[in-house]
């Protein structure tokens, strides 16, 4: 083998070991934190998005779609579309509320929410949130956009703590979506301080 070739050779494999070196992963540091099971206070999220996220108040949104990935994470839908819509009526899997039944007549629809669900401090995530969001998305000074989507939704009924129940004023193809339209918004308790 010539010089000029052990020369190329030799730095060919410093490059290599260079490299492999460079790729190594380190493992990260332990995360110390409190001890014990399920969330825990404080803490950070950071979540990248595409363009200025202007309002997490979806009532409020343009609608932009990074703005609405926000959102989607930072507060509950009682269901999850599911992506089947192209082939039929679309379906749905469970989010906040476990289960949902229609009356015989179906003009009544009652959900049934996860008893774990809870606010970023804590708070439980109840029926009377869910009657809160339906006044506020129908309430006019909210000027919500796409309101016109609970025109027959009469009223939302709180059962008990977990399970709510939306009256409608007629029978159509589109309750159980018009119901799930848009995210739960935290009910202002007067007896509760909340800290952000």
């Amino acid at each position: 083998m010539t010089a000029r070739r052990r020369t190329l050779v030799a730095l060919l494999a410093a490059a290599a070991l260079l490299g492999s070196l460079a790729c190594r992963r380190t493992p990260a540091p332990a995360v110390k934190g409190p001890t014990g099971e399920g969330p825990q206070p404080g803490g950070q999220v950071v979540v990248a998005a595409l363009g200025d996220i202007t309002t997490l108040n979806e009532y409020q949104s343009s609608g932009d779609a990074g703005e609405a990935d926000v959102i989607d994470l930072l507060f509950p839908a009682l269901m999850v579309e599911q992506p089947d819509y192209q082939l039929h009526p679309p379906s749905f899997a469970p989010r906040l509320a476990t289960s949902w039944e229609f009356s015989a007549d179906n003009r009544d629809l009652t959900f049934h929410l996860r008893p774990d669900a809870r606010w970023s401090d804590g708070t439980p995530v109840t029926a009377e949130d869910v009657r809160f969001t339906f006044l506020a998305q129908k309430d006019p000074r909210v000027d919500s956009v796409g309101m016109e989507i609970k025109d027959f939704i009469k009223d939302v009924e709180v059962v008990d703590p977990h399970t709510v129940r939306f009256h409608f004023s007629r029978v159509y193809p589109y309750q159980l979506m018009d119901a799930n339209d848009g995210h739960i918004a935290s009910g202002a308790r007067p007896t509760s301080r909340r800290s952000w």
